[in-house]
């Protein structure tokens, strides 16, 4: 691989002068400057982005991180989406993207070591973080954004769906249709969107008359298998529900799959409904009716963000709620009140 003192050696002059030509730094003659850029196009030099940062004072690269206690945005459908989207943006606005796991729960936790090396120039948090890992990055003075997670107390700008409306949404769609029996696959991983998503149900469900003691619950982890399990524990329930809400699409897919297992017809005997509209929901057998979160975009406004922060002295705190959709398709049916 061609460095930089191959260049300086080819074109006559000091480590030093290809440095401020490549980094536009420092007085150099116009044609020392032309003779060094016409030797790095020849030669395909390309400096490193890391040494490039310490000349500059602008450190090119930006950290996407999600906490090892959470699935791996690789697995994940929501958070792959998500970080499309920042990487679109980072790439058109000349940003190297990492990505990296963070045990942000091990309470002797510190810092990733590329932070105190100033390796990047700021953060993007996927899902739910330690307040008091947020708290060390705080004072650590790391510039931060925070996806799908929102803090009270902190100085953090965040970016998130607006969970409250997508669950009124989908309750609406099922009520509209006539259900009144309906169950409940929750996500017990605690995760702050979730137990909005829950909150919102119930309370919508209560303004219809219909109280949490008619509502049949079953809980599982946020994954299709949670789901699986969820809907299992609903069926022991008499009688059985017309209409299942999941948490998220995973659970309802999951919900789906056991169903269809033990002979239920999706919608005929029962209607599921998610949350989250990933790629897979259109494709399920029936096509799932889910409400839709703007996830490439809640990456590329985090992107965004970010970069704006990184201008700026003292930015204002900004907190960005994305709006749902209702993707209605095949898995609900109306029925007779």
């Amino acid at each position: 691989m061609v460095n930089i003192r191959d260049v300086a050696q080819e074109a006559g002059v000091s480590v030093s002068t290809v440095s401020k030509v490549v980094n536009k730094t420092g007085s150099i003659s116009e044609s020392t400057r032309k003779r060094v850029l016409k030797i790095t196009e020849r030669l395909d030099y390309h400096p490193n982005a890391f040494a490039r940062g310490l000349v500059t004072h602008k450190v090119e690269n930006i950290a996407f991180m999600w906490d090892r206690s959470s699935e791996s945005p690789f697995s994940n459908p929501f958070y792959s989406l998500v970080l499309e989207g920042i990487e679109e943006e980072l790439v058109k606005k000349g940003y190297n993207l990492l990505i990296a796991a963070h045990s942000s729960y091990d309470e002797s936790s510190i810092l990733p070591s590329f932070l105190p090396s100033r390796i990047v120039g700021g953060l993007i948090l996927a899902g739910q973080f330690n307040p008091a890992f947020i708290k060390k990055l705080e004072d650590a003075e790391v510039p931060t954004v925070l996806v799908d997670f929102y803090l009270e107390n902190t100085q953090f700008d965040s970016i998130e769906t607006d969970n409250t409306q997508g669950a009124a949404l989908a309750i609406d769609y099922l009520l509209k249709n006539g259900h009144r029996k309906i169950g409940c696959l929750v996500g017990n991983n605690e995760h702050p969107s979730v137990n909005k998503r829950l909150e919102t149900v119930l309370k919508r469900l209560s303004n219809y008359g219909i109280s949490k003691d008619d509502i049949f619950m079953g809980y599982g982890d946020v994954t299709p298998e949670g789901g699986f399990e969820a809907v299992r524990k609903i069926l022991d329930f008499k009688p059985r529900p017309t209409a299942l809400v999941a948490s998220n699409d995973a659970m309802a897919i999951g919900a789906i799959r056991f169903l269809r297992g033990k002979k239920y017809r999706v919608p005929d005997d029962i209607s599921i409904i998610g949350f989250d509209d990933i790629d897979l929901a259109q494709h399920t057998d029936p096509p799932l009716t889910t409400v839709r979160v703007d996830k490439v975009t809640m990456g590329r406004i985090a992107a965004k963000r970010l970069l704006e922060i990184l201008k700026e002295k003292d930015p204002e705190r900004c907190r960005v709620i994305l709006s749902t959709t209702l993707i209605a398709r095949d898995s609900v049916k109306k029925v007779k009140p």
